[in-house]
């Protein structure tokens, strides 16, 4: 792993070409834009979970001063102030992740065990920042959502 002093300084660099992605978007009618939350961070060295949530903050932080419609796919996202996230349920994933070791431990080959896709995925919705963006959430998107913030 590269020393934490050089993934901080990859890190910032990516922070700030997000930033002038975001700020190229800003005064278009309808800006949209889609970052994947979770950035690939072992690539950038950022492994612990502090500097990930730090991550989401500048992103949900850059999405806010810029007016954009980010969608995410993580529910970090849109309690750190983002609009909407969508992905595989991390309870769910982790509950799996923990099956398999179960079963690695009690002697299967890790070779013999079937690759799984997410079955279980959450909605989440951030009202307030809808309402900050003067978006009106349809009734059927409330339907489904998981959680409302």
């Amino acid at each position: 792993m590269a020393p934490l002093g050089s993934a901080l300084n990859r890190l910032s660099s990516k922070c700030r070409r997000i930033e002038t992605a975001a700020r190229s978007q800003k005064g278009r009618a309808k800006a949209e834009a889609v970052w994947k939350s979770s950035l690939n961070y072992g690539r950038y060295g950022v492994h612990d979970h502090q500097h990930r949530l730090a991550m989401l903050d500048t992103l949900a932080d850059l999405a806010g001063r810029y007016r954009l419609q980010a969608i995410f796919d993580s529910r970090e996202f849109v309690e750190a102030g983002g609009l909407i996230s969508y992905g595989a349920s991390v309870v769910d994933k982790n509950r799996r992740t923990a099956i398999c070791a179960d079963k690695i431990l009690r002697g299967a080959k890790p070779a013999d065990l079937r690759v799984e896709q997410p079955t279980k995925f959450e909605l989440a919705i951030n009202l307030k920042i809808a309402k900050a963006l003067d978006m009106t959430v349809p009734p059927d998107l409330f339907a489904f959502a998981d959680a409302v913030i």
